[in-house]
């Protein structure tokens, strides 16, 4: 046997013993530990399920410098955080519903954001603790069969008077069986409590980075036949190293904490305002309302020039159930962006023989240079030429591209930008003419 395969043979035979090893140390769970978890996922589950409507008042600090002040409320699954960092007047709004999250930025108080965001930090102070080591507690207790997570110990301890359980799990790279143990992550629970975890460290195989989360205060109700334990007082500690990185405190207003409050829904609903610049990152698209007053009334008539003829065009007179007007200008990036969207469009009317009439309407140039620059970017649409910008002006335009969606001689909706891919702008602009045409 070659020194080569030698070497291949022990490493293999060495693995082999680490994941016995490591297996055999899971099986080691006994029946009182495996009581012991289960008391712990239902203190878990119970704990979410009592926080079915909830309201608080809250200061958390970023590395004891920065300092935000905040409210929080939630019911069922609409949560609302309302956040004045340090002495500006900075806010944010996150409502949750469903899986659609909402942000509003008083720092840019026309932006909203629809969407999930996992990148978002939306953690109010008032969820549970184990939320910051990734919250994956509850998945591990599901997986502990996995070969790939495995809880490596149950025991209890008694700290500073109390009695607690200690739980340790090891997790391992998810490619395969082979894989290293990659993560340690230890678990305090407090038995007085209601088994809710008190301390909770996660740090990888080579102890470069580590978190760990302590709550040190911990406040309980009784609601109904139910008891209701609320962390109140944490904070979490970031390390690089072995030297200290960020730290996060959090500390909850006791007197203002209200349990199944009364809550009315208007309190987690934030409609979108006119001139609100819109990010919805589930459509990946972004576009900004038109102002108020432009949606819902009747369209402004006009008469204007045909682009490349002596033929004039009425409003009033278009006969088709929808017609769609894209203000733009040639010296207009987004509107070049958003120019194969609305050809595409207007080539699938057209092939599908929907009553819908299109116009591309440019904003304040003169006919040579429309004509010069529609020679290039090949327009198929009919181009109308508003000079002097009165038509723009009657339509309530803020910015362009702007596009027009009437039916009944009603504007039945708008869309100003063109923030989006091609296809997805394709689909937005589509969806507004289908529903215009289905009215």
């Amino acid at each position: 046997m070659t020194k080569a395969k030698m070497i291949q043979l022990i490493s293999v035979l060495g693995l082999l013993f680490l994941m016995n090893s490591y297996f055999l140390k899971a099986a080691e769970l006994t029946d009182s530990d495996k009581e012991t978890l289960a008391m712990i996922a239902k203190r878990c589950t119970t704990n979410r399920q009592m926080l079915n409507s909830f309201e608080c008042e809250y200061i958390r600090s970023y590395n004891k410098q920065m300092t935000y002040k905040g409210h929080y409320a939630f019911k069922d699954d609409k949560v609302l955080v309302y956040e004045k960092i340090g002495d500006t007047n900075d806010y944010y709004h996150y409502i949750k519903n469903g899986e659609q999250l909402r942000v509003i930025s008083d720092n840019n108080p026309k932006t909203v954001v629809l969407g999930t965001n996992e990148n978002r930090d939306i953690r109010p102070p008032t969820q549970d603790p184990w939320e910051f080591s990734g919250n994956d507690f509850m998945y591990k207790l599901d997986k502990i069969d996995s070969p790939y997570d495995k809880v490596a110990s149950v025991e209890s301890v008694t700290e500073n008077g109390k009695e607690l359980t200690v739980v340790t799990i090891e997790q391992r790279l998810k490619t395969s069986p082979e894989d290293q143990v990659d993560n340690l992550l230890i678990m305090q629970f407090s038995v007085q409590n209601g088994y809710l975890p008190v301390k909770v460290r996660q740090s990888n195989k080579e102890s470069s980075f580590a978190s760990e989360t302590t709550t040190s205060k911990i406040l309980k109700y009784d609601v109904g036949n139910k008891t209701f334990y609320l962390p109140a007082s944490f904070s979490l500690k970031n390390y690089r190293n072995g030297q200290l990185n960020t730290t996060f405190e959090y500390n909850i207003k006791e007197e203002t904490v209200k349990i199944n409050p009364d809550l009315p829904d208007d309190m987690f609903k934030e409609d979108i305002q006119p001139g609100d610049i819109v990010v919805d990152k589930d459509k990946g698209i972004q576009y900004t309302t038109p102002a108020a007053g432009v949606v819902g009334v009747p369209a402004p008539d006009f008469t204007l020039d045909v682009l490349g003829s002596n033929e004039k065009i009425t409003l009033s007179k278009v006969k088709e159930k929808v017609i769609v007007l894209d203000f733009w200008a040639t010296w207009c990036g987004p509107c070049r962006k958003i120019h194969p969207a609305m050809e595409a469009i207007h080539k699938w009317a057209q092939e599908n023989n929907k009553p819908v009439a299109f116009y591309a309407i440019d904003v304040k140039e003169d006919a040579d240079t429309v004509a010069e620059f529609c020679k290039k970017d090949k327009y198929n649409m009919p181009v109308l030429l508003d000079t002097d910008g009165s038509t723009f002006k009657a339509y309530k335009g803020t910015g362009i591209p702007f596009v027009i969606i009437i039916s009944d001689g009603i504007i039945q909706n708008a869309h100003i930008g063109s923030g989006a891919e091609v296809d997805v702008l394709e689909e937005h602009i589509k969806d507004m003419i289908i529903k215009a045409l289905e009215k």
